[in-house]
């Protein structure tokens, strides 16, 4: 599995990741034995079909298709293991390149965590700043505070 990973500037990242076709082997067969359970064929026990007999009843296309769900989260797992960089949410995913016997091309957009630095707190200053209430606006708060809350 080939990673590369691209730092954009608005605090996300894409993760460009290829999959070859040996490691997409496994998918492969767990998706069509998926198929195989789901639509059962004549002559074979649901979910107990040869990958070679799936392949020619489904098609190749369609068992890829669905393997590719599966492929993306195990390997998107394994990059994201593989890098240090702290990601939140869903990733948004598009695949770049999946086709019958090659590998599987995909990036997937994640925001990243923001990287926040605080400053040494010993060294902030600020000056207090006195606050003088004079007798008549005390009068005239409470003069208001008695007309809004009288009752007739």
């Amino acid at each position: 599995m080939q990673t590369t990973v691209t730092k954009k500037e608005n605090g996300t990242a894409v993760f460009s990741i290829e999959v070859p076709y040996d490691e997409l082997r496994p998918h492969l067969e767990r998706a069509a034995t998926k198929l195989a359970t789901e639509r059962p064929l004549a002559g074979f026990r649901p979910g107990h079909v040869p990958y070679d007999q799936a392949v020619r009843v489904f098609g190749e296309a369609v068992i890829l298709e669905h393997a590719a769900e599966d492929a993306v989260r195990a390997t998107l797992g394994k990059a994201l293991d593989e890098n240090t960089l702290e990601t939140f949410g869903q990733p948004q995913v598009s695949i770049k390149k999946m086709a019958p016997g090659n590998p599987l091309a995909y990036n997937a957009e994640f925001t990243l965590i923001p990287e926040v630095t605080l400053p040494n707190w010993r060294e902030i200053t600020g000056s207090k700043k006195t606050i003088y209430v004079v007798d008549a606006e005390v009068k005239k708060v409470v003069d208001e505070l008695r007309r809004s809350l009288a009752t007739e």
